[in-house]
């Protein structure tokens, strides 16, 4: 499972259910303490587990790798746009989200298959990926980077 912090909002996306990989998306709202289950307009990630989250501007969030047992090791990158109407922003059941793979992505994944690693984005240029498992289940110790500045 991932999660993220946006507003007044945790998102939290993927998992596992038991044996089962999830594709659930869930908000939990900070103030009024809710849970809201939400299904995005677009096609949503494969499930997974074991992959990250990282808020790359005031609306979208990226998520990278992960594991299923469908195909694996993953090694791809998805955005979710968030929008938050002004007069609503503290009812979670309001938001409005996309799943997209931004275009100049579509063709672009990292250079390995990871799960279990770390990404951290610095200074909304670059968003760092570090550690993890390989596709082969080795632990590897190589720093990844990606552009955001050319999305």
């Amino acid at each position: 499972m991932s999660y993220t912090v946006l507003y007044d909002y945790i998102i939290f996306f993927g998992g596992e259910k038991g044996r089962d990989f999830t594709d659930d998306l869930y908000t939990f709202n900070l103030r009024t303490f809710e849970w809201t289950k939400h299904d995005p307009r677009g096609r949503s990630p494969e499930a997974r587990a074991m992959h990250t989250a990282c808020l790359i501007d005031d609306n979208e969030i990226l998520f990278y790798g992960g594991m299923n047992h469908r195909d694996g090791v993953l090694d791809d990158i998805r955005s979710l746009k968030v929008s938050i109407p002004k007069k609503t922003r503290f009812d979670s059941a309001t938001l409005e989200m996309n799943w997209e793979t931004p275009r100049k992505l579509r063709a672009t994944r990292f250079s390995t298959c990871r799960y279990g690693h770390t990404s951290h984005v610095v200074q909304h240029e670059r968003m760092y990926v570090f550690g993890g498992l390989d596709e082969s289940h080795e632990p590897t110790n190589t720093l990844l980077y990606l552009d955001l500045c050319k999305l």
